[in-house]
């Protein structure tokens, strides 16, 4: 089971089970990770930590609550792009059995499926379904950490590989060039109606919006190495825009010119 709200997230992430031998079932958020828990089997869970309705926190909690008398218990790996000292701690210590950075890397998610679902198939085995639960809107996790002050270089001064990784991104995409093609096109689809989705919250002067639409921006982009835009998605995610609204306009201005240079990139993007 794979609990993660972000639609390019569960491409990836889908495609590495997959190929690793896996029938997947994707949850969209929360709620519905733990409904799918209750409704199917699965042998392991992909807990992604900050989700609409229920975070990844939140639902682990409620399954494990719902295990309670039981004799399995299903081990459940965090996925998190957070980057800070102690998250691993905070999310063995809140019920989950491993951990898994992102953006996703493929060897790593092995290591972990294999450690973590190694433990535990010799006392419990089971199987994963491929019924489909609720889908929900992409709204992506990512680095919970400060972030970086305004850039004062121009746009012109921006190195090309801050904007795209392509081997990076192949890895992700365990080396199909098709799955890379099947998220950029995603990425392509996707970035015009995020961007005015934040200009709306810049517009209104609503943190909260803002937060949540920034934050969803930059772990998007955050798939593709795309550090540049992460970093402007970061620092309107972090934004005081009640109190400073001419700022987050003029960081919205430098974040609508990069992605622009890194949507120009994806679709130019060739394999070797």
């Amino acid at each position: 089971l794979v609990a993660e709200d972000n639609p390019i997230n569960q491409t990836l992430a889908t495609i590495t089970l997959q190929q690793a031998g896996h029938a997947v079932t994707v949850a969209g958020d929360g709620r519905a990770a733990v409904e799918a828990y209750q409704e199917g089997s699965f042998d392991v869970i992909l807990m992604d930590i900050q989700m609409p309705e229920l975070d990844g926190f939140e639902a682990t909690a409620e399954i494990r609550k719902l295990e309670q008398g039981k004799t399995e218990r299903i081990p459940i790996i965090a996925l998190t792009a957070h980057a800070m000292k102690g998250d691993r701690e905070r999310c063995l210590a809140a019920g989950m059995d491993g951990y898994v950075s992102k953006p996703i890397d493929v060897e790593e998610l092995k290591a972990e499926l294999a450690k973590v679902v190694g433990e535990e198939e010799e006392a419990a085995p089971a199987e994963a379904v491929t019924e489909e639960a609720p889908e929900a809107p992409a709204e992506e996790a990512v680095v919970e950490q400060a972030p970086p002050e305004p850039e004062a270089a121009s746009e012109e001064a921006e190195p090309e590989e801050s904007l795209l990784d392509k081997e990076g991104l192949l890895r992700r995409a365990a080396g199909s060039w098709q799955v890379v093609e099947m998220v950029c096109a995603q990425l392509l689809d996707t970035i015009p109606n995020s961007l005015e989705a934040i200009a709306g919250a810049v517009r209104d002067k609503d943190g909260t919006r803002l937060k949540k639409e920034a934050h969803t921006y930059k772990g998007m982009v955050a798939n593709f190495g795309a550090k540049s835009v992460a970093e402007l998605a970061a620092q309107l995610e972090h934004h005081p825009v009640g109190e400073k609204p001419e700022e987050a306009e003029a960081i919205l201005e430098k974040l609508r010119a990069r992605s622009a240079r890194l949507q120009e990139a994806v679709a130019n993007l060739k394999p070797d």
